[in-house]
């Protein structure tokens, strides 16, 4: 029989070289039942590569890590690496391109929790209470990325863990659902249960840890219970690096098309899951200069309004309405409905690709899909073609182009490297080099601070705001955080329920 006072799992004595620049140390760390962990750090402090090797992921020195027997089964996690897996998995299977209605629901809701000991847990309750519930015929695919978050934790919950290893879970996550997240997971807290939360801020850590620890540069430190840390704070104050002396911008590339003042116009546009409208009647029109916010709680419809535009969602082009699946109408019919790009109906004689080219993205769901297999530079040469991935060899005028931009953001240095071995904030700074290669008319940023320490969240800023300045490039930010209104923006366009959405100015108070 176990002992219930013993350790969950210890490390001791860990070197482990992950490559010739990341060597991943832990002295001593130790979790006992009833403990919950924060362990703390920025982008690139080596906390998912800590979360990687106590999951057993990371072969080098596993011989330093020791579980208790029958632990192995009863690990649960919650993290942007585990979702990147499962989106990765459905992209793979997906076959709406050969389907005649372009869509395919892929894995549902209900399908990814059905394995799930529904018995371990009062199932009905905790899918009620993290909204859940209403989203179990829902495919995964099609979820927001906070929708998708709140599920990836029932399904850690439903599996009856004894240890929790959640890397930011709030991550993506509005006001509302960030109440739920934190009491459902004080209420799962208890005997024999510990939590080890990786995050990077300690102003969105979870309550009721009792001991905490410290990553830099790959190596866990002054680990103990929270009482014994009276320096954490000085700590935190003094790991805020400097931003690096600004980079020139690589000039934009002069279009040869002729630039209306309506850059944007939606008009009478629904968009739909089934019974519940997620865009009722949208008029929106964005002009020449605007630089527009786009706000609202998960699951609202912000990526379902961004796909009607870009064509991310295939399905979202075709007429008419099926039963539980995404509608669109920017194709209408009647003169008085449907959507103009640049002045030009979407979908006369346009492919998606012709679309695409006016547009650069950066994403979570782009962010998903790109992992070890291509070099920094070859994500950031992607954005020429628009793909995941560049197919064969960038030419020479690419090549520079992308290292200007690369530059720009700071990563030149890395050009070289897998973009799956960069931090979580230089991932998302390639993927904003990617989007500007192509000098796109529209940038749109889908919730881009989102895994951001302060550090990237300022220097990210602080780039969007120079490429704003340069007004060779509109903006269209997408934010489910209230007050998120950075200073260059000049109008916003706001989700008020029930479908309907309201455009106005937007100032610099709000």
């Amino acid at each position: 029989m176990t002992d219930s006072s013993e350790p969950l799992l210890k490390v001791s004595r860990l070197i482990s070289r992950i490559s010739a620049e990341t060597v991943l140390r832990v002295d001593d760390l130790v979790i006992k039942p009833g403990e919950h962990w924060l362990i703390y750090g920025q982008n690139g402090a080596g906390k998912s590569l800590l979360s990687a090797f106590l999951l057993g992921d990371l072969p080098l020195g596993r011989h330093r890590l020791w579980q208790r027997p029958g632990l192995r089964g009863r690990i649960a996690s919650v993290s942007f690496d585990v979702q990147r897996q499962l989106a990765q998995a459905e992209q793979r299977h997906d076959i709406s391109e050969y389907s005649e209605s372009a869509h395919d629901e892929g894995t549902r809701v209900a399908d990814l929790l059905s394995f799930r000991d529904s018995q371990s847990c009062d199932l009905d309750r905790l899918l009620q209470t993290l909204g859940v519930k209403e989203l179990l015929d829902r495919g995964i695919r099609y979820l927001s990325s906070g929708q998708f978050r709140r599920v990836m934790l029932a399904r850690a919950l439903c599996q009856n863990p004894l240890l929790l290893i959640l890397d930011s879970p709030l991550d993506s996550i509005d006001a509302v659902s960030a109440v739920a997240i934190r009491s459902t997971l004080t209420a799962w807290m208890g005997p024999g249960k510990s939590i080890i939360e990786f995050s990077r801020s300690l102003d969105e850590s979870l309550p009721g840890y009792t001991h905490m620890a410290l990553m830099s540069e790959c190596v866990l430190v002054n680990a103990g219970p929270v009482t014994d840390l009276d320096h954490l704070n000085a700590f935190e104050k003094g790991s805020t690096a400097v931003l690096p002396e600004p980079v020139a911008l690589p000039q934009f590339e002069h279009r040869d098309w002729t630039c209306p003042d309506e850059w944007i116009r939606m008009q009478n546009v629904n968009a739909s899951y089934g019974p519940r409208p997620v865009i009722k009647n949208l008029n929106w029109l964005v002009r020449r200069g605007d630089q527009v916010l786009i706000e609202g709680p998960n699951g609202c419809g912000k990526s379902t309004l961004l796909s009607l535009l870009t064509g991310e969602n295939n399905f979202g082009y075709v007429q008419g309405s099926q039963q539980g699946q995404p509608q669109g109408s920017p194709r209408g019919n009647e003169s008085d409905q449907g959507v103009w790009l640049f002045g030009q109906p979407w979908g006369k004689g346009q492919s998606v690709w012709d679309i695409k080219k006016h547009f650069g993205v950066v994403s979570n769901h782009l962010h998903l899909s790109f992992g070890d297999a291509w070099s920094v530079l070859d994500v950031v040469c992607s954005g020429f073609e628009d793909s995941v991935g560049y197919y064969g060899i960038p030419r020479a005028s690419q090549q520079r182009r992308a290292r200007a931009w690369l530059a720009a953001v700071h990563l030149l240095d890395k050009s070289g490297n897998a973009f799956g071995r960069l931090s979580f904030g230089q991932q998302k700074l390639a993927l904003l080099a990617r989007s500007l290669v192509k000098s796109p008319p529209l940038l749109i940023l889908d919730e881009p601070l989102v895994g951001l320490d302060d550090y990237h969240r300022v220097l990210f800023l602080s780039l969007l705001s120079r490429v704003a300045s340069q007004k060779q490039t509109q903006l269209l930010y997408v934010s489910h955080t209230t007050g998120e209104k950075p200073d260059f923006l000049n109008r916003r366009l706001t989700y008020v329920g029930d479908g309907h959405w309201e455009s106005a100015d937007l100032t610099p108070s709000g």
